[in-house]
């Protein structure tokens, strides 16, 4: 008889911490992964993103900030303007801030995908009539994720109202993004989004997204890539570059400890 096989397994109780942890990338693409890192955990997005509309390239940097306050509810800070340096434009720092919280409502099973829901309060930072960010907004996001062998994709909606001090004006968004692992970290993703809803309000805006990312280890991923717009009036085109990492590794431990699986296996394709 195999001895393995008789061998009694004791579950002592103990919460194990993770060997690596995988990044959940929000960024370069419009949508996001509905999963989050392990409760604990600290995730930091950054960017750089040329925008070309009528000849002219305006310069910007974005900044994710993610903390997982548990395995499912995670708090948000970003800028889509860490930067901003363009032509007849003056230039300036940190245009806009977004807090916010989301909320891991499942993890994908068999057939079923992962499902959330998050909710950001755009803020300006700035006071003078150039600033690219002047009223106080409401985002709120719908994501889907499911992984089928090598293929990963996300479907998100989004529904945004502007100016909520003044007149509110809604405007929604609708994305897919696939990304496919290509084996040893590297991978090529593609993406088509819009929004829709109040264009005489607010310009719409859309493309096609398609880039290559290199993940060396689980908690660090660069990503490259162009993104060709469906609005030409507004945007010709536009070029990003950009890393994820996790900064904590096994030797600094989560903050706030949830419940471990047992020799979980990474389902994020890259």
């Amino acid at each position: 008889m195999n001895a393995l096989a008789n061998e009694e397994v004791v579950d002592t109780g103990e919460v194990t911490e993770p060997e690596s942890v995988e990044v959940q990338a929000c960024r370069p693409t419009i949508a996001c992964m509905a999963e989050i890192v392990p409760a604990g955990f600290f995730e930091v997005e950054a960017g750089y993103g040329a925008k070309v509309a009528s000849g002219a390239a305006m310069h910007s940097g974005q900044l994710l900030l993610k903390y997982s306050l548990f395995n499912n509810l995670q708090f948000q800070l970003a800028t889509n303007n860490l930067f901003l340096v363009g032509p007849n434009t003056p230039a300036r720092g940190v245009d806009g801030v977004m807090p916010g919280v989301k909320w891991l409502i499942n993890k994908q099973g068999s057939w079923a995908p992962s499902n959330a829901l998050s909710v950001h309060l755009m803020m300006p930072t700035h006071s003078f009539a150039e600033a690219s960010q002047q009223t106080f907004d409401l985002q709120a996001w719908w994501y889907l994720s499911k992984d089928i062998s090598f293929v990963h994709a996300d479907f998100n909606l989004m529904l945004s109202v502007y100016d909520l001090g003044g007149t509110p004006i809604p405007q929604g968004l609708s994305t897919l993004a696939v990304a496919f692992d290509l084996g040893k970290g590297w991978g090529l993703f593609t993406e088509l989004y819009s929004t829709w809803g109040n264009a005489q309000a607010v310009p719409l805006d859309g493309g096609s997204l398609n880039g290559i990312c290199f993940a060396p280890i689980d908690e660090l991923v660069f990503d490259l890539g162009a993104d060709i717009g469906l609005y030409q009036a507004n945007r010709a085109f536009s070029v990003f570059a950009g890393v994820t990492f996790v900064p904590n590794r096994k030797s600094r431990l989560p903050l706030v400890r949830g419940p471990a699986k047992q020799n979980a296996i990474a389902s994020r394709q890259r």
